[in-house]
């Protein structure tokens, strides 16, 4: 049987259509006529439709460096990922954040990485969200490893916010330069409770 492609098959002459085609596409008809008949079913489509709003997802990519050696406190935090994200059409909106990245060590480097989540709110005010995530390692060899962390932000108020990733001014890279952090993901997922 040839897969159905929806939209294509409208645009297909009607004769180079398979007969399970044809058939499938009456029965389809059918169905939706006997559905949309039925006044109830309208209200509950309508209710359903109305529902699959009720849930957002935005996600952003980012990356910082290479790094130099940092031995002493970083003058400012180093973004790594940032997502804008609009909850102000849910009543009570649950926030779930994943971050996901690699982070690359070239050979004879000690490493402290601490990330913490900022939150800014549409009127300007940020605040630390969350606690904070700590990566730590010693690579001897040139090295990648994964590094990833979820938050759940379960007081958030309907509004437009960004959430930002970042490398906290109190992380450490020593010895070698080098360090990179890539393929970071952040994606937020927006449910609202009511």
């Amino acid at each position: 049987m040839k897969p159905l492609y929806c939209g294509a098959n409208q645009n297909r002459n009607a004769q180079t259509r398979t007969a399970e085609e044809r058939n499938f596409e009456r029965y389809l008809q059918e169905v939706s006529a006997q559905a949309c008949s039925n006044q109830n079913v309208q209200r509950t489509c309508r209710v359903k439709r109305e529902e699959r709003n009720n849930v957002i997802l935005k996600a952003n990519t980012g990356g910082v460096g290479p790094l130099p050696v940092l031995t002493t406190q970083l003058i400012n935090d180093l973004p790594v990922a940032s997502v804008t994200i609009d909850t102000s059409k849910l009543k009570d909106p649950s926030v779930l954040l994943t971050f996901t990245s690699q982070i690359n060590m070239t050979a004879e480097l000690n490493v402290n990485l601490v990330f913490t989540v900022k939150k800014y709110v549409e009127n300007g005010s940020e605040q630390l969200v969350g606690g904070s995530w700590v990566f730590s390692s010693i690579a001897e060899i040139f090295e990648a490893e994964t590094f990833a962390f979820q938050f759940y932000d379960g007081h958030a108020n309907p509004g437009k916010f960004t959430y930002t990733v970042q490398v906290s001014s109190n992380s450490f890279v020593g010895v070698a330069a080098g360090l990179s952090i890539t393929n970071a993901t952040l994606s937020v997922l927006a449910v609202d409770e009511n």
